[in-house]
């Protein structure tokens, strides 16, 4: 098996976040798909607004794209290397 890292645009990559809604509106949010995982705490009205989520929800994961991340803060990166691994495909 060979290894190899493919360069991929950033525009295509589709970002993982684990959160939870706690009694004070708060939201604690973890980005999960990152070499280091990077915590974050915000409004859960605008956590909402912003991923699309149920008001009703308070613990999960979604899905956002990186418009959606730049809104929550993050600083998108230009490129990922993409580790290639047979049928497996991690980003970091």
């Amino acid at each position: 098996m060979t290894k190899k890292f493919n360069i991929v645009p950033f525009a295509d990559l589709v970002h993982k976040i684990r959160y939870v809604r706690t009694p004070d509106n708060l939201v604690y949010a973890t980005l999960l798909n990152r070499p280091a995982t990077e915590k974050f705490v915000c409004q859960a009205s605008f956590f909402v607004r912003v991923t699309g989520i149920s008001p009703r929800s308070t613990l999960g994961s979604v899905e956002v794209s990186n418009a959606q991340l730049a809104a929550l803060g993050f600083i998108p990166r230009k490129e990922v290397a993409q580790y290639v691994d047979a049928d497996v495909v991690a980003v970091g």
